[in-house]
């Protein structure tokens, strides 16, 4: 028998700069593949540090206050973890009063036929396992498919998205934990590398936040998700001059 060999992992990284980050964004919000929906799923990962299982779940009443407002914070239970969190929309704030215009009239334009599962009372099962749970069917999802407004669109969805961006803007190592790396990285080095080195300040490295906005409960397993525990490998061999021995 021959042995299956592994699919090597994808070399998922965080954007580090705001220069890449803006050209990433400028393609998403322009591509139209749902008005201005990938670039807001984007920029929510980003921002509120969610994986994209949390993200397509989102429901329209998650970010949307009864009278339209957006909310001041986003309160979900993590589908993989099953931990609580809490995260503040003050940075896509105006992208989802955007937004909502656009989702408003997307939904206004469906037919009835389409729309009534919404008003079932039917529930749904997110989640595997022990972090198994129930939600509602009766919302409206915050990012639905163009196809079947009643489902959320697929994980599938945004990772088609971000390799078409890969090969749009050159940009490398893009893919469906992007936008939640990239937070992941903001918060731990304080902002992004160019914009800190431009003002001249020091990244303030605080391995803690990052480890709390990601839920994890080790700093190696937040320095290896964000990249930088090969980074920091890589720096000590370049510094450590025990390395350096000649005969």
């Amino acid at each position: 028998m021959t042995e299956k060999k592994k699919q090597a992992p994808k070399d998922v990284r965080p954007i580090t700069t705001a220069k890449d980050c803006k050209t990433l964004l400028k393609y998403l919000k322009n591509s139209k593949a749902f008005g201005i929906r990938d670039y807001v799923v984007f920029k929510m990962g980003m921002n509120c540090v969610l994986r994209i299982s949390d993200l397509i779940h989102l429901r329209y009443d998650d970010v949307y206050t009864d009278t339209g407002r957006v909310k001041k914070k986003l309160v979900l239970t993590e589908i993989k973890t099953g931990k609580r969190k809490e995260m503040p929309l003050l940075h896509v704030q105006e992208d989802l009063i955007e937004y909502k215009r656009e989702l408003d009239a997307f939904y206004s334009k469906q037919p009835d036929k389409y729309m009534q599962p919404l008003k079932s009372k039917e529930m749904e099962t997110v989640g595997t396992g022990k972090r198994k749970f129930t939600v509602k069917k009766n919302d409206k999802w915050l990012f639905p498919s163009t196809q079947k407004p009643t489902q959320h669109i697929s994980t599938n969805t945004f990772y088609k998205s971000m390799t078409l961006a890969k090969k749009a803007t050159g940009l490398q190592h893009l893919g469906t934990h992007t936008p939640r790396k990239t937070g992941a990285y903001l918060f731990y080095r304080g902002g992004f590398d160019d914009v800190l080195e431009e003002k001249g300040v020091q990244p303030s490295n605080n391995i803690g936040l990052a480890m709390k906005v990601l839920n994890h409960s080790s700093e190696s397993a937040t320095l290896a998700y964000i990249g930088l525990e090969q980074d920091n490998i890589d720096k000590m061999v370049m510094e450590t001059k025990a390395f350096d021995i000649g005969i």
